[in-house]
Formats: C-alpha cells, structure tokens, sequence
C-alpha cells in the first residue's frame, strides 16, 4: 500500500499535539476518520508508529523516523494553501504591460509603485513603445494590458478601449526663443519650427490632426522616437514641440521651458486602457485596472473641490 499525504498530514497533527481527539478537532475531522487515515498510515509503512499512554502517545522508532517526512508535508499543504490563497487574491503571478512613451515615462510610475507595494509578489514587466505599436502587439499577444495616446487607430479590431483620464498637448519652447518675449498668434504656427515624435506616435497623430483641421501648414525641423530627447532639445534651443502637459510639469516648474497654449487649438486626449475584447484577464491585471480605477476617481473628486 502506498503513503498518501492525507494520512501524514493526520499523523503529524496527532504528533505534534499527542492526542487524537485535538488532531481531530483541529483538523476538523471525525474522529473514526482520522483513526482510519493513521490506520492506513500504518499498514503503508508496516509497522506501529505510536503507542497510546495514559498521558497521551508515545511515537515508536519508526514513527520518530516517519515525523519530519510528516512535518514535511504538513507544511507543504499549509504553503500550497497560503500560495493559492495569493494566486485567488492577485497577489501572485505577472502582470505584461504595454504602453506609449509618454504614459510609461510619465504616467505609469507612480501607479506601479503603488501596485507593488501592494502586491509584491506580482512579476511586473512593462514595455514602451509608441501608440501605434502598443495596438500591434496587444493583437499579437506580446502583453494582457496597453495603455495609448488618443484613441484607438482600429476601430474594427479585437480590442477594447477605455479611457482613463483626459491629457492635453502644450506647445514647449526655451526661454530664449524668440516667442517668449511675446505672444504668439494661431498663424503663427506654420512658421514654427517642430520637433515631432515619429510616425505611429500618439502625440503626433493628435497635432497632424488638429493642425489639418485649422488648415495650418507644419513645418518639421527633426523627428525624435523619445519624449525626454525632444525636451532637452527644445531646452537647448534647437526649436518648439507638442507634449503632453503630464511630461513637462518638472521642466515648466522649473523654468527651463514655457508652456503656450492656443483657445483656438483643440490638443485634448484621452489616455486610454487596451485589452482585448472578450479576453479574459488575469487576477494581477484585475488588481491593477481597480487600482487605476480608483486612482483617476479620487484625483478626479479631488480636482472638484
């Protein structure tokens, strides 16, 4: 006959509290099912493993070698439930994000590590790339979770879109550009020279759009792939940019760019959360929408006051 854990685990409780009627009670069994188990045990292993005293049990030779085979299992059963316990509550397993440079750079830090105080045993991986790209590999399955600029280029494809708190685009330029002494008209824009983000970019599309619908002409100086190369640029002087208003707030605060906006140029957008429609999600991806959930509702009651 073989060892079956369920007659160690009744072994090691009868052990460790020398009694079977409390092993029974605290592994909230009968009694004749637990004697039925150590009974098992026994005829498994071929020999006695204790002996009843008038003070309680005595455990034999064998039953002494038996105990930390027992204890062993005993505390293999009691982590297997403690782990699956974390796997039910999302406090254990990975969480794959994809998202644009702008919300990983300047959106996402704060909430991630607010996710992982809270859930230290989630495997958090996280990849930047533009907008465009994030909707690539969310239908290609790279991630479970996206974040993108603006909204979805696809609106016949496999993913779900929700939004999650409104941006805006500002016009960055160095003090010493020449607009900073004065104040610049709508018209002007078309004799502005731009560092644009590349093609794909969800900051771009938005300004291509906005620029196409006022019938203004773009004028591109260079392309640059990142947020942070783009600010140092225009701190240096080399020219203006659209960005997000949440990747500027150190540089403007400090004064080493000045934001402008226009009444007339509509720049909001939405930041907005990717899945894939009717794919189910994990327990940490769960966790981290409510968490970004309740996250943009206080900042949102917050604002109101």
């Amino acid at each position: 006959m073989a060892i079956q854990a369920d007659g160690l685990i009744c072994f090691a409780a009868v052990a460790r509290l020398g009694n079977v009627s409390r092993a029974a009670e605290q592994l909230n069994r009968s009694q004749p099912a637990l004697s039925a188990q150590l009974r098992g045990l026994r005829e498994a292993v071929g020999e006695p493993l204790y002996i009843r005293r008038r003070s309680g049990i005595e455990l034999t030779e064998a039953g002494r070698a038996l105990l930390p085979h027992a204890l062993s299992a005993e505390r293999g059963l009691r982590q297997a439930r403690e782990w699956a316990e974390k796997v039910h509550s999302g406090q254990w397993g990975q969480l794959s994000l994809l998202a644009s440079v702008t919300a990983a750079e300047y959106f996402l830090p704060q909430h991630l590590a607010q996710f992982c105080r809270a859930f230290p045993e989630v495997q958090v991986k996280i990849e930047a790339c533009n907008s465009q790209h994030v909707e690539d590999l969310m239908l290609s399955g790279r991630g479970e979770l996206g974040i993108v600029e603006g909204e979805l280029s696809r609106l016949d494809s496999a993913l779900s879109a929700r939004p999650l708190l409104e941006d805006r685009l500002v016009l960055v330029i160095s003090p010493q550009h020449p607009w900073a002494a004065g104040t610049p008209q709508l018209a002007d824009l078309s004799r502005c020279l731009l560092i644009q983000r590349e093609p794909g970019s969800g900051t771009r599309a938005v300004t291509e759009r906005a620029f196409q619908l006022l019938g203004l002409e773009r004028r591109t100086l260079l392309e640059a792939s990142g947020t942070q190369t783009i600010k140092e640029l225009v701190m240096q002087g080399v020219g203006a940019a659209f960005l997000s208003s949440l990747a500027v707030q150190r540089e403007v605060g400090a004064g080493q760019l000045l934001m402008l906006e226009f009444p007339e140029l509509s720049l909001a957008r939405p930041l907005t959360l990717v899945t894939l429609e009717g794919q189910p999600l994990s327990l940490p991806a769960q966790q981290f929408i409510k968490l970004l959930t309740a996250t943009q509702t206080t900042a949102g009651q917050n604002s109101e006051v």
